[in-house]
């Protein structure tokens, strides 16, 4: 197996999101996250990618801990400067992945905005940022896709574009962990995170 959750174990608060979560995906399998708002789909991403604490257990990859040089996350919230052009956010971001910035120009054909290049952030429409958004998975090269309703703001021909670049990941071995609520058009297994989730004294859910 290439991708492991033992046991794993979130608060948020006060408030218990799931408990003693556990999957296995192996190379070339995604994971689709579903449940209802307030479950913690975003949350059990960003834990993935590093950013947030888990109570208890852990991942990994490969049978050694998950590091956060692993995966790739793509948030809901952008994380872009509105004062900057999307190429010089693209640069940010190379630095950030400690990539080469000689991917930013594939990035930006792929999705459709070669012709934005030096566009202000702050004047992208709302189909624009996120295809902006998804363009940093071209930027560097990493086994585990992290994606938080990846599918938001995109017309029919760029959710296509986003579900090839997807497969072709999974083609090569990749993994794929994607958290939306409507169908995501690629072959994956369905993780519901109601299903771990037991009420106790120490923590109310509320969908």
């Amino acid at each position: 197996m290439a991708l492991e959750a033992r046991k794993v174990t979130c608060y948020r608060g006060q408030n218990l999101l799931f408990q003693d979560l556990s999957f296995c995906l192996n190379a070339g399998e995604a994971l689709h996250l579903v449940g209802q708002n307030g479950s913690g789909k975003t949350t059990l991403l960003e834990i993935m990618a590093g950013s947030f604490l888990c109570e208890t257990g852990s991942f990994y990859f490969q049978d050694t801990e998950l590091k956060s040089d692993q995966a790739i996350f793509i948030g809901v919230q952008k994380g872009f400067k509105s004062a900057l052009t999307i190429t010089e956010n693209l640069i940010f971001w190379c630095q950030v992945y400690e990539a080469d910035s000689k991917n930013i120009v594939k990035a930006l054909s792929y999705f459709g905005l070669t012709a934005f290049e030096s566009t202000f952030y702050s004047d992208l429409s709302t189909g624009q940022k996120q295809r902006l958004s998804l363009a940093r998975l071209l930027l560097v090269s990493r086994p585990l896709w992290l994606l938080d309703e990846p599918f938001l703001g995109l017309d029919q021909k760029n959710g296509e574009k986003l579900k090839n670049l997807c497969r072709q990941h999974l083609e090569k071995g990749g993994l794929l962990c994607v958290a939306s609520h409507g169908k995501l058009g690629i072959k994956a297994q369905n993780l519901n995170l109601r299903d771990f989730y037991t009420p106790n004294t120490f923590g109310y859910y509320e969908a």
